[in-house]
């Protein structure tokens, strides 16, 4: 073999051999993503198996080829971690001409919640988020831009509404706006507030899922507002994701509706042919009764039970 011959057969053996090793590294560097993504899961996950087991999650398992799609009307989401981004799709920002990039944590907190439901049951690939940014970074948010917030949600594609937000004021336009969403098939989901005094708007309104929270110990929060509007509980001591992809124990009314949201959106997935009302009923009437005999201003029908509804 000639001079010139060997000098080629080296450089394309050199060639080859390092195609192969960034090959190889990017392999590598793959797996190990998907062992830290699968770690992070698990460690989230684990966090809140009191709160799945109260609720009975634990026991169900779903299997579908359908997908939903819940529209999440709040302060954003955090863009960039790794376990929600891939939920995501057709956001929008009311509050400015931007991404909704969460700047508070709270519709991070609700977002990370929902979808821990489905990784739970065994089915997050049938998850789509709509983040809907309605509120400020400093939690302030105006009543048209929740009310916008539900048009937009309808007008994207959402099966289902969470509204972990409160109001005061019964606005005509509001009202309408949850008239709406309904008329398209579309379940409103509204925490009922944190105050300890009257269930506030939008969760009011008939047509809405009102939501209370509980203790571990299945009693009604201390600061759980109450009424004849209220229609069911969950657990209002969880853990979510922060905005630094970390999870912290956060409590509230606005957390307890997100895991009714979650639990309408695997209702659906199992019976997608299902109107709004019959979604209601369905969740309302397999709760565990946990206040006085019988439906109660404090706790609604009771507690959400997702064993009893896929028993």
């Amino acid at each position: 073999m000639r001079l010139e011959e060997i000098s080629n057969f080296m450089k394309r053996s050199y060639l080859y051999k390092s195609v192969v090793f960034i090959i190889y590294l990017v392999l590598y560097n793959y797996a190990l993503s998907r062992e830290y993504l699968w770690s992070m899961e698990q460690d989230y996950l684990h966090s809140n198996l009191s709160v799945y087991k109260m609720v009975g999650l634990d026991k169900v398992n779903i299997s579908s080829d359908k997908m939903v799609t819940i529209g999440i009307i709040d302060t954003g989401i955090d863009l960039n971690n790794p376990l929600l981004s891939k939920f995501i799709t057709n956001g929008v920002n009311l509050v400015e001409n931007d991404k909704p990039t969460d700047d508070n944590g709270h519709g991070t907190q609700i977002s990370s919640l929902i979808s821990s439901f489905f990784w739970y049951a065994h089915c997050p690939a049938n998850l789509r988020i709509i983040p809907i940014k309605a509120v400020k970074g400093n939690g302030t948010c105006s009543t048209d831009n929740i009310t916008e917030g539900i048009y937009q949600a309808v007008r994207r594609g959402a099966n289902i509404i969470n509204l972990s937000i409160e109001t005061y004021v019964d606005s005509f336009n509001l009202r309408k706006a949850v008239e709406y969403a309904e008329s398209k098939r579309v379940l409103v989901v509204a925490s009922i507030g944190n105050q300890s005094i009257s269930v506030g708007y939008p969760a009011a309104y008939p047509s809405v899922l009102a939501i209370g929270g509980v203790t571990e110990d299945k009693a009604r929060a201390i600061y759980s507002n109450s009424g004849a509007e209220v229609d069911l509980v969950a657990p209002s001591k969880v853990y979510a994701f922060t905005l630094d992809s970390s999870y912290k124990e956060y409590n509230g009314t606005s957390l307890a509706a997100a895991q009714v949201s979650a639990a309408a959106g695997l209702v659906l997935l199992k019976y997608p042919e299902l109107e709004p009302d019959q979604v209601r009923d369905i969740i309302c009437l397999h709760t565990e009764d946990v206040g006085p005999y019988g439906r109660d201003d404090q706790t609604g029908y009771g507690l959400l039970r997702l064993d009893y509804i896929f028993r």
